[in-house]
């Protein structure tokens, strides 16, 4: 990735349809006592510091939520008042979402996007651009404190908001302190399988930071969180980065350069603005066609799955075993199943999850016809290339008298462990298969 990025580089691979953005609190202004703007959060924390007889002097200058709140629980305040309360004061502003998110809202390849901040502004962009005021968007929101299903998106064509550090609500169920944002950090980290389906997006995109104004310690973890992979300096997929915060940075500067990633000396808004003007109502290229259904493992599973799925996509990939799965489980018809029965004759490795989910008398479950498509395909290749290697969830579930046995017997099984991992022997032998395929399409000895 290059670490200058022009402009009409950028839009186009926004109008390519690469690009997430993730969207920071250096874009919610308001008008300050002054006259001149100011942070939403600045007004926030000023208000909420008089709800909760905060003196001006503990509130911070300029006064900050993180420290309100810290003011008023050293007093051996309840801590679930300063949720309610600020949610309070906020559904009481009758705010309007600014210009600058409405132009992000027009940016028609724009349909996937990262709020790093707890109010509802985006969704009503979205809203209010693409659904004439209807509530239509996809709001996706991460609690540290309630255990919910994967965060993943439904729709592909559907605008989906997720809000990694909560959404505003009476409950202490978002993030509000720096305790609150190191909190919730720690359990994405603890609990990645319910990320897995959104990092597993966001690994393979070009990811687009617009005013996020994170402190150094944040915007490292963030950034590393969000890749879901070590730092290199050399990726696929770009990370570029447009905030005061970071440009003034010299020590965090200085490290996201050191490993490519680009930063903008323009304000997050003029970004903005610019992409606006480059890309609001283009018809967006058809998107290419990659070959990437070659020398790669096709993993097959039942919808009910999905999460072991991704988490297993996502271990494998740590291996370096390169991994293609179905992300949308949406399409149908005849053109969707030939799509899919030519990836899975051309894969490498045909990987298909067995639960109890799928031991089922419904001839009708499309994962049936995936694997009928890969008990054909195998009659093209030789035993030895072990062209099916399925994978049990857990061994007592299905017996190998199982559904799947009728259409692929003799087969050997790999089991998942008591924490739902691949033992390291299989990864160590896929991991050889697939380096010895490339090898050979290299024209390199095996």
């Amino acid at each position: 990735m290059p670490a200058k990025i022009d402009m009409e580089e950028l839009a186009g691979k926004v109008l390519g349809g690469t690009v997430v953005p993730i969207i920071g609190r250096e874009l919610l202004r308001v008008p300050g006592p002054d006259g001149t703007s100011e942070l939403l959060e600045t007004s926030l924390a000023r208000e909420l510091g008089e709800q909760l007889e905060i003196p001006r002097s503990d509130a911070g200058n300029p006064p900050s939520l993180n420290e309100v709140a810290l003011a008023h629980l050293r007093n051996a305040g309840n801590r679930n008042a300063i949720y309610s309360k600020l949610n309070m004061l906020w559904r009481k502003r009758a705010m309007s979402a600014p210009e600058a998110l409405l132009r992000l809202a027009r940016i028609p390849t724009f349909n996937t996007f990262i709020a790093t901040t707890f109010d509802d502004l985006l969704v009503r962009a979205l809203d209010e651009v693409r659904f004439g005021g209807e509530s239509k968007t996809v709001v996706r929101a991460f609690a540290p404190n309630r255990k919910e299903e994967p965060l993943e998106k439904e729709d592909a064509a559907t605008p989906c908001v997720f809000h990694l550090f909560g959404r505003i609500s009476d409950k202490p169920d978002y993030a509000v302190t720096e305790e609150d944002t190191l909190e919730t950090v720690f359990t994405m980290l603890e609990e990645k399988r319910r990320l897995s389906p959104l990092l597993s997006h966001l690994r393979e995109s070009d990811l687009l930071f617009l005013g996020c104004g994170l402190p150094d310690w944040m915007a490292r973890l963030f950034l590393r969180l969000l890749r879901n992979e070590r730092w290199r300096t050399e990726r696929d997929y770009w990370e570029v980065i447009a905030d005061q915060v970071t440009r003034t940075s010299g020590e965090l500067n200085l490290f996201l350069s050191r490993h490519r990633v680009a930063i903008y000396d323009e304000p997050a808004e003029e970004v903005i603005e610019s992409l606006w003007k480059r890309c609001s109502g283009k018809t967006p290229p058809p998107p290419a066609r990659k070959s990437d259904s070659a020398d790669v493992v096709f993993l097959s599973y039942a919808n009910e799955d999905k999460a072991i799925a991704f988490a297993l996509k996502e271990e494998m990939e740590a291996h370096d075993i390169p991994v293609w799965l179905d992300k949308e489980r949406l399409r149908g018809g005849v053109e969707y199943a030939r799509e899919i029965q030519q990836r899975i004759e051309r894969c490498l490795v045909f990987a298909p999850l067995l639960s109890s989910n799928t031991d089922t008398n419904d001839q009708a479950r499309f994962f049936r016809r995936e694997w009928k498509f890969a008990s054909d395909a195998s009659a093209e290749r030789l035993p030895k290339d072990l062209f099916v290697r399925p994978i049990c969830v857990h061994r007592t579930q299905i017996e190998k008298g199982s559904h799947f046995a009728t259409y692929m017997p003799g087969l050997n099984w790999t089991y998942l462990d008591e924490q739902g991992r691949l033992p390291q022997a299989f990864l160590d032998d896929l991991r050889a298969t697939v380096r010895t395929a490339l090898a050979r399409k290299r024209g390199f000895a095996a």
